[in-house]
């Protein structure tokens, strides 16, 4: 008996636990039919998940980068597996840092990239966003820009916000 038999098999041997949820006549062949293609879409979603984040690995620790060319070069074969590049603006760790400026650079470089393989990859840039340098960051090719300090730390939270909408 295969495994869709099974749970076909189990679901209406707990009919009775089910019809509070479900009525008589909506446990038919086609709730049967509906809840095996939505496992298998399931069950092909994670299979894909699964296969970017195995391929992530190998080209990100089993490579052990060690040039911005190799890195480059690297994220070209797995841009096309993700939605979302995060840049780290600062080094990673806390709060309170200054925006390095050589990351407008990774930014522009990162969506001429995306752009030159026909993607619409969102980048998303964290670390010493302020309202001195959130324009040049949106400028660079930047969508979403995340602040803390300069927002959190600020005499006025949503003055600052505002400042950097409008930078």
């Amino acid at each position: 008996m295969g495994f869709f038999e099974k749970l076909k098999q189990g679901l209406s041997k707990t009919a009775s636990s089910i019809s509070s949820v479900f009525t008589a006549s909506e446990l038919d062949d086609d709730f049967y039919d509906d809840l095996e293609e939505r496992l298998i879409l399931a069950d092909l979603g994670m299979d894909t998940t699964v296969k970017a984040v195995e391929r992530l690995r190998l080209v990100v620790r089993d490579r052990r980068i060690k040039t911005v060319a190799e890195a480059r070069e690297a994220l070209r074969e797995v841009l096309p597996l993700v939605d979302l590049v995060l840049v780290m603006s600062v080094e990673p760790g806390f709060g309170g840092q200054s925006f390095i400026p050589g990351s407008l650079e990774k930014i522009a470089q990162l969506r001429a990239m995306a752009r030159e393989m026909g993607l619409e990859t969102i980048i998303e840039v964290d670390g010493g966003i302020s309202a001195r340098n959130a324009g040049a960051v949106y400028g660079a090719g930047a969508d979403v820009l995340v602040a803390g300090s300069s927002v959190f730390g600020a005499e006025d939270p949503q003055a600052e916000v505002v400042k950097m909408l409008n930078a």
